[in-house]
């Protein structure tokens, strides 16, 4: 099976498969950790590549899947032996990331030859509903010792608020207090000292310059609750992360009136992945995408769409963790690893995904943040909200 092909861009190659720097290293292609230089690398599609570097196109495609094949088969599928009275990791991993970290969890567990835990981490895109049986147990025993995930969706249900609340089941020890200074304002850390955070989705918007057909440009979300944007606005249903987060956050800040405004304005429901190829659609094109901030880096050559980060700030969708209230000495290792520098360096390098740890590198200077905030996530039940906007939608799409 071919999961790289000649059309792709080198942006898109990288993002999807972040070890294939590896290999376009060895042939001399590098440049990708330079802002300057990888803006340019990742408009590159993979055949322009081999004519300027003279490189045969069929033989690097076929060296690019064979190594992407082995690593996705070589990490995410091999069997491991599970481990008995061993601190248990389970958890949802946005995709751009999860191979790499991966890597780095599996070199852990093989440089520590005293650290016993077991890790089963899946692709944001796989869902969660494969964990709320861990979470329904009345054996407390049985719910693992960490939860990785990313979203809104099950962990800021009421069934989660009951573990969190009443049982004080879950407990932050990374001991960041101070988080990194670009989220200075946003009070991002828990003040209930629950969820531990680990970084940031961001979602911004993509304006199809062709298609404002002489609106002004907009600059806030409330722009784009506009009337002039009726039938204009793609909303990505099928990346249910990066829904909830929208319709929460949107909610939050604007209530049942905000979502009836997207409604009107919602033309169609693109992935991420086709956002940045929607000025080539067939059908009426839409003339703003909501995106992960990632996926604009894979924006086409000469592409009519402009990334807009928006002046009163990126809506954001929590990384984090939900670490068990107990002393471990395995635990602690565990939770060290994930709160690190190191893992910051995975986030930012390999997802565009903003970190909070206090040394690392965003490279998002000036930039904003809109996040739904502690009071109103700890005051709602946010899967019935999510439902509830969605019925919003449904009802007035």
């Amino acid at each position: 099976m071919n999961l790289i092909n000649k059309n792709m861009t080198l942006g898109e190659i990288t993002t999807k498969y972040p070890d294939t720097k590896i290999l376009f290293k060895s042939k001399n292609i590098t440049g990708f950790e330079d802002p300057g230089k990888a803006s340019i690398l990742n408009k590159l599609t993979l055949e322009m590549l081999s004519k300027s570097k003279k490189i045969n196109l069929e033989i690097l495609t076929d060296l690019l899947n064979s190594f992407v094949e082995k690593n996705e088969t070589d990490i995410t599928t091999e069997e491991r032996e599970h481990k008995k009275d061993a601190v248990n990791v389970i958890g949802l991993l946005p995709c751009p990331i999860r191979i790499p970290l991966l890597e780095s969890i599996k070199n852990l567990d093989e440089s520590d030859s005293e650290l016993n835990f077991n890790y089963d981490l899946k692709s944001a895109s796989f869902g969660s509903d494969w964990m709320m049986d861990y979470l329904n147990s009345d054996d407390d025993e049985k719910i693992p010792d960490i939860f990785l995930s990313t979203g809104f969706e099950l962990f800021f249900s009421n069934t989660m608020a009951e573990k969190l609340s009443q049982k004080k089941l879950f407990k932050d020890t990374t001991g960041l207090d101070k988080y990194n200074k670009i989220f200075d304002g946003i009070n991002l850390k828990d003040p209930n000292g629950n969820y531990a955070m680990i970084g940031v989705v961001p979602a911004v918007m993509l304006v199809n310059e062709e298609e404002l057909n002489g609106r002004e440009f907009p600059k806030t979300w409330a722009d784009l609750l506009k009337p002039e944007f009726e039938k204009s606005i793609s909303i990505p249903m099928g990346d249910l992360d990066l829904y909830n987060a929208v319709t929460v956050t949107l909610h939050s800040k604007f209530g049942d009136e905000g979502i009836k405004a997207l409604a009107r304005n919602f033309l169609d429901s693109l992935h991420p992945s086709q956002m940045i190829k929607a000025d080539k659609l067939k059908v009426k094109k839409p003339a703003v995408t909501i995106t992960p901030y990632f996926f604009t880096k894979m924006l086409p050559q000469n592409s009519p769409m402009v990334m807009n980060w928006p002046e009163d700030g990126a809506i954001l969708s929590p990384i984090f963790m939900l670490i068990k209230n107990k002393k471990d000495k395995n635990l602690e290792k565990i939770t060290d690893f994930f709160s690190s520098k190191k893992m910051a360096d995975i986030l930012t390098k390999q997802g565009y995904f903003p970190s909070i740890h206090p040394e690392a590198e965003n490279n998002l200077k000036d930039k904003k943040f809109i996040w739904a905030g502690w009071d109103y996530l700890y005051e709602n039940n946010i899967d019935d909200i999510i439902n509830h906007c969605t019925k919003i939608l449904n009802e007035n799409i």
